[in-house]
């Protein structure tokens, strides 16, 4: 090789990315792709996020979980298409129930086939105003009857195979993990489950009757 060739400026790769299509690839990596909502990594950034702030002082984040009963029973009755239909759905109902221009400023995940989770911020606006516990459960009832409502009028005919959804949800206490609100959501969330299948056996031990 000759010194002229040895002297030769490397060759450059290509030009950088604008900073909007590195922004837009960035989110396609925390997007759920059924959804639309944010996928577990993304989550795990918006939950990070939020301690960061309640540790700075700042709001007092509140973790709503949700997990569907017997969507594996709608998969296997009326398949899977009819699944991702009523996932979308669900998807969006948690957006426009949540009302995402609302202070609470909602991150919504579906971190698993039919689990999501919400997160909220509940510190109080006013000394008047509602506490977290308080607002976090008004959101809670409001998510419960806009299912309701879904599975009773969209989606009547998959009433039989006994689709519902369970929530359970922790508040922000100082010095809480992630871990440890996620635990406590979660066991809120299969003691809802429990009762409502105990509600179920009720109503059909009357219609037995």
């Amino acid at each position: 090789m000759g010194m002229a060739e040895k002297n030769k400026d490397p060759v450059q790769g290509p030009a950088l990315y604008p900073a909007s299509y590195v922004n837009e690839k960035l989110e396609a990596l925390d997007q759920d792709e059924l959804t639309g909502l944010l996928n577990r990594s993304g989550f795990n950034r918006a939950f990070e996020a939020r301690l960061y702030n309640a540790e700075k002082g700042k709001a007092k984040p509140g973790l709503l979980e949700l997990d569907l009963n017997n969507f594996k029973l709608l998969n296997d009755t009326f398949g899977h298409q009819a699944g991702d239909e009523f996932l979308r759905s669900l998807g969006e109902l948690l957006k426009s129930s949540l009302r995402l221009e609302d202070p609470e400023h909602p991150d919504i995940a579906r971190v698993g086939g039919d689990e999501f989770f919400v997160l909220l911020d509940l510190t109080p606006r006013e000394p008047s105003d509602f506490t977290p516990e308080e607002r976090i459960a008004k959101v809670k009832e409001r998510i419960l009857s806009g299912v309701a409502d879904l599975i009773g009028l969209e989606f009547s005919d998959y009433q039989a195979s006994g689709l519902n959804v369970a929530v359970g949800w922790s508040v922000w206490q100082a010095g809480m993990t992630a871990r440890e609100m996620i635990d406590e959501a979660d066991r809120k969330m299969y003691e809802h489950k429990d009762e409502t299948k105990e509600g179920l056996r009720s109503v059909s031990k009357s219609d037995a009757a």
